[in-house]
């Protein structure tokens, strides 16, 4: 029985696929070796620790014959046949990805270039009010990951070490009370304003009638964790938060680590978060606490640092963001996580408030949403594209992640991903610009070949060189009529 991913059809004329196996053939054996594909899905962005490459490879070479140890590991025609019904992998052999390959190399060139120009950078310090991260192991940790909306990976430095996720489960929290309630009835207990402050500042958190302004400080985010399920025990609300990580990242729920000696260092120093949770619930705005209730707020708030204390790796982060960038649908399970309503709400906050006081220069320099964490997070989503995520525990006088903030600038500078200072109008311009360019270097070509007209060293009498007569819109047009 073949797995689901091949129990219908594709659209893979047979021919393609056998061209394809041919292709990766390259001994002439009729077969190709697994470390021949993997590295061709490497080379588009597909990862050997895909879970959807992983899966379609391992299943399909447990049908087939066992290989004795240190023996090369291939397959036939047909075991090849059933690994490309996997429409990432065929989609990924034919270039057709969110990153077509020379833009995935082009990506992959200036996520090096930024790390290695930001590797020297050590200023900043590491946040000093938790005792796990002012005694982090590596000060000078540094990756970045961009996934994209098919699950490509493009990383470099530490991006598989676990780091504490922090305020970069913000997005995720408020992503989930929508889910759970109307936009109207979040909207009665978490506003979308930017508080003008810092995360934790307690006289600009709240409105005037004591709701929290957004959901990307810590106020807000309290609230949205009061939202969530308050009928569950704090254990089965956990649960619930790994199974709907699972289905973004496409890994077992058991991969995302969960840190208790940051959650307990949290609960020891966190008296700041407690009174702003009474606050917030003697404003009667704590959702599902009675103002009269003393030990409401520390339940919600106790909530609040467990879920900060969420121990993701860079890639791990990324699957959650890039989730977002495909509109609600995880890149590795195909599965719609939220509504598109959901993401458009979660994204706006991000980009007017996701780097608290810094969130203008941010949106200035980037034009994307973003999100930063204590931890070192710091993250921007390209919406149809993907998401950036870098980490590195150095941070800034705002609590932003220093060399992570500068990493996501460099990138979107120099992939021109910043969609007000690179519009998709100002790249038109750029591409009519080239094939112009282009159009009358071929005319000239054609009719200096059919001797239509002199070559281009002729001069008018004032010594400057003849140009064609302009259309006015970038084409040049040829004087003898020839149409290209």
């Amino acid at each position: 029985m073949l797995p689901s991913w091949g129990s219908e059809g594709s659209g893979m004329a047979e021919f393609d696929v056998e061209s394809l196996f041919r292709s990766l053939d390259t001994d002439r054996a009729n077969v190709v070796f697994k470390w021949r594909l993997l590295d061709e899905l490497k080379q588009a962005g597909l990862v050997p620790d895909d879970p959807r490459v992983a899966r379609a490879v391992d299943w399909t070479l447990g049908t087939g014959p066992l290989f004795e140890r240190g023996q090369p590991v291939w397959l036939d025609f047909e075991q090849f046949r059933t690994v490309v019904r996997e429409p990432v992998i065929w989609r990924a052999l034919q270039g057709e990805l969110a990153l077509p390959p020379a833009e995935y190399a082009n990506v992959t060139e200036a996520v090096n270039k930024a790390y290695v120009d930001l590797l020297p950078d050590e200023s900043g310090t590491v946040a000093q009010y938790i005792p796990t991260l002012k005694n982090v192991a590596n000060k000078n940790l540094f990756g970045a990951v961009l996934v994209t909306t098919d699950g490509q990976v493009v990383e470099v430095g530490d991006t598989r070490v676990p780091v504490s996720i922090q305020s970069a489960v913000k997005p995720l929290l408020y992503a989930l009370a929508l889910e759970e309630h109307r936009e109207e009835e979040v909207d009665k207990w978490v506003g979308v304003e930017p508080s003008g402050g810092a995360f934790n500042d307690p006289e600009k958190s709240l409105d005037k009638d004591g709701k929290p302004k957004n959901a990307m400080i810590n106020a807000g985010a309290i609230e949205a964790w009061a939202m969530l399920w308050p009928e569950l025990t704090l254990s089965e609300r956990f649960g619930k938060i790994e199974e709907i990580w699972a289905e973004m990242s496409g890994e077992d729920k058991e991969d995302l680590r969960f840190e208790e000696e940051t959650y307990f260092a949290e609960r020891a120093t966190g008296e700041g978060n407690r009174d702003l949770a009474k606050l917030i619930a003697s404003k009667g705005k704590l959702y599902g606490v009675d103002p009269n209730d003393p030990d409401g707020p520390e339940e919600v708030a106790d909530g609040y640092f467990a879920a900060c204390s969420f121990k993701p790796t860079a890639r791990q982060l990324g699957a959650f963001y890039a989730t977002l960038a495909n509109d609600g649908v995880s890149p590795y399970t195909g599965n719609r996580v939220f509504s598109p309503e959901t993401v458009g709400r979660v994204l706006a906050v991000m980009r007017s408030s996701g780097f608290y006081d810094g969130s203008g220069r941010f949106g200035v320099d980037v034009g994307l949403p973003g999100k930063t964490g204590v931890g070192g997070y710091a993250v921007a989503v390209i919406k149809g594209k993907g998401a950036i995520v870098s980490c590195s525990p150095r941070l800034d006088t705002e609590g932003n992640s220093v060399r992570g903030g500068r990493f996501i600038r460099l990138l979107v500078k120099e992939m021109r991903w910043h969609p007000d200072m690179y519009s998709g109008a100002e790249r038109s311009r750029e591409a009519a610009m080239r094939m112009g360019a282009l159009k009358a270097e071929l005319v000239t070509t054609v009719e200096q070949a059919l001797g239509a007209r002199p070559a281009p060293t002729a001069r008018r009498p004032g010594g400057s060189a003849a140009a064609a007569p302009s259309t006015g819109d970038g084409w040049s047009k040829a004087p003898t009529g020839l149409q290209l």
